[in-house]
């Protein structure tokens, strides 16, 4: 074969895996809530939906549900979770924090909540949460975690891995899909030894330090991946 006919060849296959990877993510987008559990969790993790703190015997439900499906006190309790866990590292961001800003993320129709709440709560407090969204970052298509947030009597219990776990398996399920990925604050000591110990490793998309004429510019941020096991 020429090299001609091998560059078109290869143009024809980075094409047809361009194609396949948009038609993966836009099914995932487009599914209920019942069809996205049922194709990407339902098989892998029957018993997904339940919880329970070894350390105390409580028992937990965890739900899925679309931004757009997610009832106002929830939304405001996922919002006010941000603000109590990483509200510190926000402000003293180069970005900085900009609540309307997060709140009209937080509402993108793309995205899913994982909601955590004690079991047989008659309130049905959201206790904590991640959010995803199947999406394509760098050209290469991912499931983001915008977030991951506990109630502290819930840090270091195993349900942050447990949460983390489904993520990795809704990845594996939808076709196509390379990496889990999210971001941390650096400052964020504890979230960045978290994610290492679950197999997460800074991406090579992740900001680097530039050096200018008088000073050396650090990123706050790291930007994180662990790659799918299929």
């Amino acid at each position: 074969m020429s090299a001609l006919k091998r560059m078109r060849e290869s143009r024809r296959t980075a094409l047809a895996r361009a194609v396949t990877e948009e038609q993966a993510i836009a099914a995932a987008i487009k599914k209920s809530d019942a069809d996205f559990v049922k194709s990407y969790l339902g098989v892998s993790c029957q018993d997904w939906r339940s919880w329970k703190n070894a350390q105390t015997g409580v028992e937990y439900i965890l739900d899925l549900i679309s931004s757009v499906d997610l009832r106002e006190a929830d939304f405001q309790t996922c919002f006010d979770l941000i603000d109590e866990t990483s509200g510190k590292a926000y402000h003293e961001s180069v970005a900085g924090w900009h609540p309307e800003v997060k709140k009209e993320e937080m509402r993108s129709p793309e995205l899913r909540y994982i909601l955590v709440k004690q079991k047989d709560d008659p309130a049905g407090q959201v206790l904590g949460y991640t959010s995803l969204m199947p999406t394509f970052e760098d050209g290469r298509p991912v499931i983001y975690c915008y977030e991951i947030h506990l109630r502290e009597a819930l840090r270091g219990t195993g349900l942050g891995r447990r949460m983390m776990e489904l993520l990795s398996t809704i990845a594996q399920n939808i076709p196509t899909i390379e990496k889990v990925m999210l971001t941390c604050f650096l400052s964020n000591e504890a979230g960045m030894a978290f994610y290492r110990r679950i197999g997460f490793q800074v991406d090579e998309s992740s900001p680097k330090e530039r050096k200018l004429r008088t000073k050396v510019v650090k990123p706050d941020f790291a930007i994180m991946s662990r790659r799918t096991s299929s």
